[in-house]
Order: C-alpha cells, then sequence, then structure tokens
C-alpha cells in the first residue's frame, strides 16, 4: 500500500505470491500387511493388482518407484517376483514370474518399499500358494470401455463375461462378480453396482458430467469352489458425455441499467 504525507491511502498493490512445494511427506499404506493369493502352476507371467501407496506431496514428489527388498530370507526368491508401479495411473502390481509348487513351498515373506525420491514406505507382503485348481476363469475381453450420456440411469450398462472351464456342474465352474472395496473408491461403489450372478453392471443413480466425466472400475472375479479358488480382475473404463443441460444465464451490465 502507499500512503501521502496525510497517512490517506493512495494506492495499493497486488503482489502474488507464489508456495512451492517440498518433499516433505512420507508414502504409507492404509494396510500394515499386503497379501496375495497365487495358485501354483501358474504357466504365464501373472499379474496381481496390490493396493497402491498414498503420497499427499504434488506429482513431482509422488511415489515414483516400487521394488522388493532383498534380505537373508527373500535372496533365494531372486527372479521369481516382482513389482511394478506406474506413475501416471497409480496402478501397483505384484507380477510372478514363475510357476509355484504347493508341495513345495505354500508361503512367501516379503518386504516391498516405495520411494518418492527421498523417502520411503516399506511393508510386509505375504504371498500364499494355492493348491491347484483344475482351472482358473478367464476374461473373454481384457478390459471394457463403455461411453453413457450424463442424467441416465441405467440399469444394464455393460456385461462382464468370463468362463471358467470346471465341470459346469459343480461351484467350481460357478462364478462371482465383484466391485472390492480395497480396490474402488467410495464414489464408485455409491454410483455403480454389479450382479454377483450375471456380472451386469448398472448405475445406482444417474451420473453427472460436470461432477466426474470417467470413471475406472475393477471387477473382481472368483469361482464358488470350496478351496483354492482364485480371483482375477477386469478394468471397465466408464466415460460421461456431456448434454446440453444447463441453460444460459443471462447477465445484465452496469452500463444495461442505464439504457
Amino acid at each position: 500500500a502507499l500512503y501521502d504525507e496525510q497517512n490517506n491511502l493512495r494506492n495499493m498493490f497486488i503482489l502474488p505470491i507464489m508456495v512451492n512445494d517440498i518433499n516433505d511427506q512420507r508414502p504409507q499404506f492404509k494396510s500394515s500387511v499386503l497379501r496375495v493369493d497365487i495358485s501354483e502352476n501358474l504357466q504365464t507371467r501373472t499379474f496381481f493388482p496390490l493396493e497402491s501407496p498414498i503420497d499427499s506431496d504434488s506429482v513431482k514428489y509422488s511415489i515414483q518407484n516400487c521394488t522388493l527388498l532383498n534380505n537373508i530370507n527373500t535372496l533365494a526368491y531372486n527372479g521369481l517376483f516382482e513389482v511394478s508401479y506406474n506413475r501416471e495411473n497409480k496402478n501397483l502390481q505384484f507380477i510372478s514370474n514363475k510357476p509355484l509348487d504347493y508341495e513345495t513351498k505354500s508361503e512367501y515373506e516379503l518386504e516391498m518399499a516405495c520411494f518418492d525420491g527421498e523417502n520411503e514406505a516399506v511393508i510386509s507382503l505375504m504371498v500364499n500358494v494355492l493348491d491347484a485348481n483344475d482351472h482358473i476363469p478367464f476374461f473373454k475381453k481384457t478390459f471394457y470401455n463403455v461411453s453413457l450420456e450424463e442424467n441416465k440411469k441405467i440399469d444394464n450398462l455393460v456385461k462382464i463375461e468370463a468362463v471358467d472351464l470346471d465341470d459346469p456342474n459343480s461351484l467350481n465352474s460357478k462364478l462371482t462378480f465383484s466391485l472390492p472395496s480395497e480396490l474402488n473408491s467410495a464414489e464408485i461403489r455409491e454410483e455403480f453396482f454389479i450382479n454377483a450372478d450375471n456380472g451386469i453392471i448398472g448405475l445406482r443413480q444417474p451420473l453427472d458430467y460436470e461432477k466426474t466425466k470417467s470413471y475406472t472400475l475393477k471387477v473382481k472375479v472368483q469361482d464358488r469352489g470350496p478351496t483354492n479358488s482364485v480371483p482375477i480382475y477386469t478394468d471397465v473404463y466408464v466415460y460421461v458425455i456431456d448434454v446440453n443441460d444447463h441453460a444460459p444465464q443471462p447477465s445484465v451490465s452496469y452500463i444495461d441499467l442505464f439504457i
């Protein structure tokens, strides 16, 4: 502010202040232990989604990488497992690189660290090997893309299709579909539902483009066998289409008042 000799305000100046982020937030996990169930004898490199760590810093100082730690207990597992973190979508995945043998070892205790450049979060990772189930369900599609207009309540948005080649008359081939809370936000579970028996996803209420333009749903499918039921996962990408549902608002200027 600028004052004259009589201490009257003559002028005011606006000084912009920029607050620069520093790396002062440590990454952290909501859970104390992460658990992964893996069937024995999987012949291909298999990916399993994990709970991602939280870092409240800006993107520049957010999680950069996650890795398994080597210690005296895990050196023998070299090359057997790894983890992968995608900075863009913040997806954390556990990877089993080779077939496991339940009869040889049924459980692995690992440690994983996630780094933000300066700080790290370390968490225990328990891998449970399941005795072989003859067939694991599989999806007919790798992922699903869905587009719909806002303001519409649809009970049959998309059907997730999965197949289990076990005996069709047994529980081992009967599938259950879900949107697990550990992988889907509260907002997603408030907006969407999935029929546990047939995999049909619908809306609990109409979507609002102005509120959220897209959603990523993580669907879990698991057979109902009494033992060794192994879950599989797929992503459903929902894109909301804007409609002309907001009327223009009249604007009256100061000059208009005197015309």
